[in-house]
């Protein structure tokens, strides 16, 4: 006779797991899709992340491939779809960062001998002749973790997820956690502020500045507040700093023409109080001048060419992305009609040409 404790077992039917989980599934779907259409319908677009997108982008760096390094000013003007439709080659590789020098990332490729293409190297005085080395900390950190994940392909593999996954939902955006939404209306009793611009997956940062000109802005100045960090960010090396400086770009370079590609370094518009707060800290006759006249490789500032010079810049530093397809166009046409790369010639020339008036 079978016990009262087995029979009334026998009467449970199994609980439908699979349609349990499906429904979750379904519901968790909806409630994100709603979300995701909410944020986008606020303005909120997708955003890669700064870092795990450079490093993703620092495993494309191959022979023949235009590679961009130096700060958000490059990372905001350089369009790199109209670059690569100019040049007709492979999609470029951006590898600036919003504050960061370009030293440490010359060295790095310096280093790699699949770094066989045209650099693009961003000259701002005011990060890349900096004395404290303040912003060599940030390239310094990535550079360390990406040598560390090349010898990790999870690390690689998570990279790249991580940019697909920002590039393509809103939802991945900090401003759209419900944490900081929270936080932001209960301490400040309003939504977190959507910024100008978005980081694409192929690392262009297009700003949209034009919609906030009626935010305390002004032709003169641009916006104002914008322009403290350039009064105040580490200190100007003095002549034996830079000159340690101009020595370790130049050491870059012929490390990078070694391996089959060339370099330019480029020093991009700036405008209003911003472009004047530069120019007292970091005067172009000590600065620039004494880098151009003493680094072997080609140098472009845009304020030498009319094509270059003029861009509105409304913070005074970054371009909106309006002109930032104009601006790359110019400035491809005045690279690329000198360097047309491995892919034209089997030995790549020298960049030696002088702009205007120099």
């Amino acid at each position: 006779m079978p016990s009262s404790t087995s029979s009334s077992s026998s009467r449970i039917h199994p609980a439908p797991w699979l349609r349990t989980w499906a429904s979750a599934v379904v519901l968790t779907t909806l409630l994100l899709g709603t979300w995701e259409l909410v944020l986008r319908d606020r303005g909120v677009k997708p955003s890669v992340g700064l870092e795990s997108s450079w490093i993703a982008a620092r495993d494309r760096v191959a022979p023949g491939v235009t590679v961009f390094v130096g700060t958000s000013r490059i990372l905001t003007a350089i369009d790199l779809d109209v670059w690569q439709t100019i040049e007709r080659g492979p999609m470029p590789v951006q590898l600036a960062l919003t504050g960061g020098s370009s030293v440490p990332v010359l060295e790095d490729l310096a280093r790699d001998p699949r770094a066989a293409g045209l650099v693009v190297a961003e000259v701002l005085p005011l990060h890349t002749f900096d004395a404290t080395l303040q912003s060599e900390e940030r390239p310094r950190r990535l550079i360390d973790t990406y040598h560390r994940a090349r010898v990790s392909p999870a690390r690689r593999v998570e990279a790249r997820l991580r940019t697909l996954a920002t590039g393509t939902l809103a939802i991945r955006r900090t401003i759209a956690r419900p944490s900081v939404i929270a936080s932001t209306w209960w301490t400040e009793h309003r939504l977190p502020e959507i910024k100008a611009g978005v980081l694409r997956t192929n690392r262009f940062q297009p700003m949209d500045y034009r919609r906030r000109i009626d935010e305390g802005w002004s032709p003169d100045t641009g916006f104002a507040m914008r322009h403290d960090l350039a009064r105040r960010f580490g200190r100007p090396a003095n002549p034996a700093e830079l000159d340690a400086f101009i020595d370790r770009m130049e050491r870059s370079a012929e490390a990078i023409r070694r391996h089959g590609g060339d370099i330019v370094f480029v020093l991009l518009p700036a405008r209003g109080g911003r472009k004047r707060a530069e120019d007292e800290r970091f005067p172009r006759t000590v600065y620039w001048d004494h880098f151009a006249h003493r680094i072997d490789a080609r140098t472009i500032h845009a304020d030498d060419y009319p094509g270059l010079h003029g861009m509105p810049c409304y913070d005074g530093s970054h371009m909106d992305m309006r002109d930032a397809g104009p601006f790359t166009e110019a400035l491809a046409h005045i690279i690329l009609q000198r360097w047309p790369g491995p892919r034209a010639s089997t030995r790549s020339p020298r960049l030696t040409a002088q702009p205007p008036g120099r």
